[in-house]
């Protein structure tokens, strides 16, 4: 048998539908439960493609990395509404608790004395932090409103001269108005 004829029979029977992007994005979202974490990690190590599909998702630069994150996020909402057990209370009291602790976190450095390219350091550091921590909820914004508004509150806001402020709140603030995906 050719190496091409079996190639074509063994692409044949893969299962196609696995969504190794989307794997890789639970395998870096994080969860409340460790123990639920650790064993959501080591199942999903175990899928046939997935540590070509993790090396090549680690390549990406850290602002690509997120955006896919945050995409895929949106996806798994518009597909699974509030259904799943990935959107339920408890998840989204953690993700609410990390942004909210996150923002007093800017606030605080936005009051101190410190000079501006520590305060830049520091915020730049809180934004890498939260980022990724969405706090999704029912409501009338587009998921493209949603991705703008999340570019603009994490990426955009802070520059290497400043942080601002106006911006990132303006921002946080439509992403908490919720997204139309919710059943």
């Amino acid at each position: 048998m050719s190496s091409i004829k079996l190639k074509n029979e063994l692409l044949l029977e893969a299962n196609l539908n696995v969504n190794l992007r989307r794997m890789v994005y639970d395998y870096f979202n994080a969860e409340p439960n460790k123990k639920r974490q650790t064993a959501k990690r080591r199942k999903l190590s175990k899928v046939e493609g997935f540590a070509d599909a993790k090396k090549a998702f680690m390549k990406k630069p850290k602002k690509t990395q997120d955006s896919f994150k945050l995409k895929d996020a949106l996806k798994f909402v518009k597909e699974n509404g509030a259904t799943k057990k990935k959107f339920d209370k408890k998840i989204y009291e953690y993700n609410k608790k990390i942004v909210v602790t996150g923002i007093k976190e800017i606030k605080q450095i936005l009051g101190s004395k410190s000079k501006p390219k520590v305060k830049y350091n520091k915020i730049e550091n809180i934004l890498k932090r939260i980022r990724n921590f969405h706090v999704f909820k029912k409501g009338n914004i587009r998921e493209t409103a949603y991705v703008e508004a999340w570019k603009s509150a994490y990426l955009e806001s802070n520059t290497p001269k400043s942080f601002d402020a106006k911006k990132f709140t303006n921002a946080q603030r439509i992403m908490m108005q919720g997204i139309r995906h919710f059943k």
